[in-house]
Formats: C-alpha cells, sequence, structure tokens
C-alpha cells in the first residue's frame, strides 16, 4: 500500500489495483468521483491504458492486487512494466499525459449536452474494433456522473453476442440501473439481470434467434424508457446483411439518438431505420489505437467463462455438482444431432452449456432419456459445465451458481469450455468421456 500525489492534468495507468482517493476530484472513463472514492480497478495491456484527470492536484492510495486476485487466463496481461510506463509499485505502471481513448471537443460538448437534458434512448453503430464498447461505457458513467436534481439512471442494452460487455459470450442481455462500468468487459460478465439466447457467438447463422431476443429486450425495457436513459451498444458488422440486421434492429428499439463510429477523415455510414427514421445523429470521429499487448477474442472469452466458474477462487475441483435427472429437463442442440442421437451423453459430458427456463409446454415422453427441443426464444438464467452423466441412474452432475430448480431446458451451443475448467488443479484428473456410472 502506498499513497502518490499527482498534479493537475492527465495520468496514465496499467495495472490492476485498489484504488482509494485521499483528495482531490478526479475523472477516467466519463466517471468523476471525489475524495473517498474505492474500488477495485484493473487495466490489462490489451485495452488502452485507464486515464485519470483532474483539474487539481489529487492523492491517490494504491494497493497492489495478489495473484490469487486474477483469473487464471488473464495474469499475464498484468505481469511486467510496458515500455515507457514507470513501475510505481507490484502491477502498478504509471506514464504522465493522455494516451488512452480521447474524444473530439465537439464529440465531448454533445455528450454534455445530452446527459444534461431529458432521458434518451441511445443506439452506438459502427465497424469492428472503432471502440463502441469503450464509447457505451463512457456514455454510461457520463450519464451517472451528471449533475442534476436527481441521480442520473441508465439501462444497458447489449446487442453483441460475440463480445459481451455485461454478460457471457452467445447471449444478449440489458442491466436496469447499471453500475458504473469503469472495468474491461471481462470483469463486468455477470452484471446483467435480464439475459436472452443468441444461440451463437456470431449472428450471421442465428438472425431470426437474434432479431426475436432482441426484440424481447426492446419490450423488457419499454415501460422505463421515460425515465431512464438507455444506451444500446450494437454489433460490429455493418455491411450487407449486418447492415439490413441494424435497419431491423433500428424499427425495433426506435433511438432518439444515434452515435455513429467512424475512422477519422472518413465519412460516416449513413443508416436509418426502414420504418424509423432517428431524430438526432452524433458522428463521432476515431482513430483506432491499440494497447500495449495484442489481444486474442478467443482468451478474452475464456476469461469471462473461468470467471464465472471459478468465483470466490472456488476451482471447479472442489465445487458440489447439482444433481439433475435427466428426465426432467429438456435438451436443445444448436447443430443437426439427428445422426448423433445415441452419442449425446458423450456430447454433454464435460461441455459448457447454456441453462435456461422454457415457457412452452410439450408432451411427455416416456420413452426417450433425452428430450429434445428444437433451438427457439426462451429465457436464459447461466452457464453451467457438465462434470458427469450417468445413463445407468438417469442422472446429470452440473456445476453451476444457478439454483437448478429454476432450470428446465439445457442448451448445447457448441462451446469450446476453457481448458483450465479441466485441469484446475493437481487432483482433478478426470477423464470426460461416457461412462455408465458417476466419475469419482
Amino acid at each position: 500500500m502506498t499513497s502518490h500525489s499527482f498534479n493537475a492534468g492527465d495520468h496514465s495507468f496499467y495495472g490492476a489495483f485498489d484504488l482509494e482517493l485521499l483528495s482531490g476530484k478526479i475523472t477516467f472513463f466519463g466517471a468523476s468521483f471525489n475524495q473517498g472514492f474505492k474500488d477495485k480497478i484493473f487495466a490489462p495491456f490489451h485495452q488502452l491504458p485507464l486515464v485519470i484527470h483532474s483539474e487539481d492536484q489529487f492523492e491517490i492510495n494504491f494497493t497492489s492486487l495478489e495473484e490469487k486476485d486474477f483469473d487464471p487466463c488473464e495474469y499475464r496481461f498484468y505481469d511486467y512494466c510496458p515500455e515507457t510506463y514507470t513501475e510505481i509499485m507490484p502491477r502498478v505502471y504509471y506514464k504522465e499525459g493522455m494516451h488512452g481513448a480521447s474524444y473530439e471537443k465537439e464529440t465531448i460538448d454533445k455528450i454534455d449536452e445530452i446527459v444534461k437534458g431529458s432521458p434518451k434512448k441511445i443506439y452506438l453503430f459502427g465497424p469492428k474494433s472503432f471502440g463502441k464498447s469503450t464509447m457505451s461505457r463512457f456514455l454510461v458513467n457520463k450519464i451517472k456522473s451528471a449533475t442534476h436534481e436527481q441521480p442520473r439512471k441508465v439501462i444497458f442494452v447489449d446487442l453483441d453476442p460475440g463480445q459481451s460487455e455485461i454478460s457471457l459470450p452467445s447471449i444478449l442481455s440489458c442491466k436496469i440501473d447499471c453500475p458504473f462500468l469503469l472495468n474491461p468487459s471481462e470483469h463486468n460478465s455477470i452484471i446483467a439481470d435480464f439475459l436472452c439466447p443468441n444461440f451463437s457467438l456470431s449472428i450471421n447463422d442465428t438472425e431470426t434467434h437474434f432479431m426475436k431476443s432482441s426484440k424481447e429486450i426492446a419490450k423488457k425495457i419499454s415501460k422505463w424508457q421515460n425515465e431512464y436513459f438507455i444506451v444500446i451498444n450494437s454489433h460490429g458488422w455493418v455491411e450487407k446483411q449486418g447492415y439490413e440486421n441494424h435497419v431491423k434492429l433500428i424499427d425495433t428499439f426506435r433511438p432518439d439518438i444515434i452515435f455513429v463510429l467512424h475512422r477519422k477523415n472518413n465519412d460516416p455510414i449513413e443508416i436509418n431505420g426502414e420504418k424509423y427514421k432517428i431524430p438526432n445523429r452524433v458522428n463521432v470521429p476515431i482513430t483506432p489505437i491499440k494497447g500495449e499487448m495484442s489481444s486474442d477474442p478467443k482468451i478474452l472469452r475464456e476469461i469471462r467463462f473461468t470467471g464465472y466458474f471459478l468465483r470466490n477462487n472456488r476451482s471447479i475441483s472442489t465445487q458440489m455438482p447439482q444433481e439433475v435427472p435427466i428426465r426432467n429437463v429438456r435438451f436443445t442442440f444448436t447443430f443437426n444431432i439427428n445422426d448423433m442421437k445415441s452419442q449425446i451423453a458423450k456430447i454433454l459430458n464435460g461441455s459448457l452449456v447454456l441453462l435456461c427456463n422454457d415457457n412452452f409446454v410439450y408432451k411427455p415422453s416416456n420413452n426417450l432419456l433425452f428430450t429434445l427441443v428444437n433451438p427457439h426464444y426462451m429465457k436464459c438464467v447461466g452457464f453451467g459445465f457438465v462434470r458427469f452423466v450417468d445413463v445407468k441412474n438417469e442422472k446429470l452432475y452440473i456445476v453451476t451458481p444457478v439454483d437448478m430448480k429454476r432450470v428446465n431446458t439445457i442448451v448445447h451451443q457448441g462451446l469450446r469450455p476453457p481448458s483450465v475448467l479441466f485441469r484446475d488443479s493437481e487432483r482433478f484428473q478426470v477423464t470426460y468421456s461416457f461412462i455408465d456410472v458417476v466419475n469419482s
């Protein structure tokens, strides 16, 4: 633990630490905080650094996080001092000046004008890797920090199933009364309180499911649209079918304002709904810049899943799986299972599954052990990791933080589980293959 004083201006940080503001007032990621603010901060190398700004001198107390505080897959994003930065204490790296995400004054002035007014529905549109997620977090934080008679509330809608901001991959989601979003998305993965399936990391082959889930979210948030600001983070597919998908989303959500992110010196893409014309438009010029380390989307997705299952530093091998009678649940596969029905137990064992509650009523089948239903819209509850399949006694054993009494449908999406789930301790050497009895 150590305290440091900083002069007025911009200060860039990488690392992972507990931050306590001892004096002064600071802003970062659009959020404003006064003396006494405390939080756990993650600023990984694969993103742009955290930039703290202040108009006056301020003092911060830093406390380094221990290795146990990190996901097993993410520690390497914090374990060395980047070139040109100074290590002021373990896993806290500092460089004076603005080296992170920044927006032109005209954009900031427009945002300030918006957040001071009545609640608006804001839709973010732009190509992949242009910073929509960063801008969406910035808007949420800016709105929540706005000076107003009543504290501002925000609904965050996440329509990017590949790199979800507030939920796990393959999900569309929203959070009513969203908190400040100060950390990267891999540390926001369990924030959402309304989850809808896309059944894939992509929308290319699942547009019907994607649009159905999007409409359910639009219906869910409609009753709050006059009370809450609504920030909608969309996917980054903007060509051909992806563009047409955005047109449909605009007709569905009917935003008051669209933020169009585009490369600086290039013309922004023109877009509107087919039936609904957006009344206000903010063009946001972006100069894409990278962090200190290139990121692999697969690794970032795995961090979210391992963080979900290994929360509270509890390895999979020490968590008691929940017993589920196979005949009490239905099973959905997002790929063709017709030629593999005899292999269902093998396919499920050691798999990552989506846990859902389906309102459809089906005729019971006494002949089949596994009742199969086609993919369709159903309410998502969470994710599970299938530890054992015991066909002889007709039981599944699933590790999940979800109460399995809330689940009546298990969905296999073909997602590859992070390898760390299979080898999270020396004594955890279970062979994941179908057997007739429970593995011990």
